[in-house]
């Protein structure tokens, strides 16, 4: 009796881990090299270095006031409208203002019929920001115009970290001026000191207009 009762915990654990070995994290199915090929074959840009939007700044855009600060951005990269997510405060001089606030504001954008429009709520003492968006035009990226906007390098970069069809709508880090798009299957992501959580609504109307509720955290390293 006593050697049955040794026996069948171990037989137990044995097939518990049997089964525990046959689990392994889940992987995509999209080999690496597939978004490659289908950058380069839909999206051939002709824009130097020195007139890229991204990479020198260039054109009549908003990013020149912005980078270089450690704060995010709604951007859409069909016409390069952006609105900054204002979590971190600076003065004219581009120093950080490390003091409270003590007040909360809200910003409205709108950039035109179909176009991207935000409203963004910062709390800047608390480290967050409410951020709603909705865009219509944009749904898709605009071919024509990004390659006029973007280097190919920035164009593969900006492309190659998205799963699926990505809108013409994303974030932007002011910092290192990466750009990260939305997606309708991806619902939150960390980028640079930030998170992002993403509500996707669903219109109940015949409205072709997408809607996002973000939830944008300042989070960085606490232990480097």
């Amino acid at each position: 009796m006593l050697l049955i009762k040794k026996i069948v915990p171990m037989l137990c654990m044995s097939l518990f881990l049997t089964a525990c070995s046959k689990f392994e994290p889940i992987k995509s199915d999209i080999p690496s090299s597939t978004t490659e090929k289908t950058i380069s074959s839909e999206y051939l840009s002709k824009t130097k270095t020195e007139y890229c939007a991204l990479c020198n700044q260039a054109g009549n855009t908003l990013l020149p006031l912005y980078a270089g600060q450690n704060n995010l951005g709604i951007i859409c990269i069909n016409t390069f409208d952006i609105s900054p997510i204002s979590i971190n405060r600076y003065d004219d001089y581009r120093n950080l203002i490390e003091e409270p606030a003590k007040s909360t504001s809200m910003n409205h954008n709108s950039f035109g019929e179909g176009r991207m429009v935000t409203s963004i709520s910062p709390n800047t003492d608390r480290g967050y920001a409410n951020v709603h968006v909705s865009f219509t035009d944009d749904r898709r990226i605009n071919s024509k115009n990004v390659e006029s906007l973007l280097c190919q390098n920035f164009l593969n970069t900006i492309l190659s970290q998205t799963w699926d069809t990505p809108y013409g709508i994303g974030i932007i880090n002011f910092e290192t001026l990466e750009v990260k798009l939305f997606e309708e299957s991806v619902s939150g992501f960390s980028f640079g000191d930030y998170y992002i959580h993403i509500d996707q609504r669903e219109n109940n109307d015949d409205s072709e207009s997408t809607e996002l509720n973000l939830l944008v955290f300042y989070c960085p390293e606490r232990y480097k």
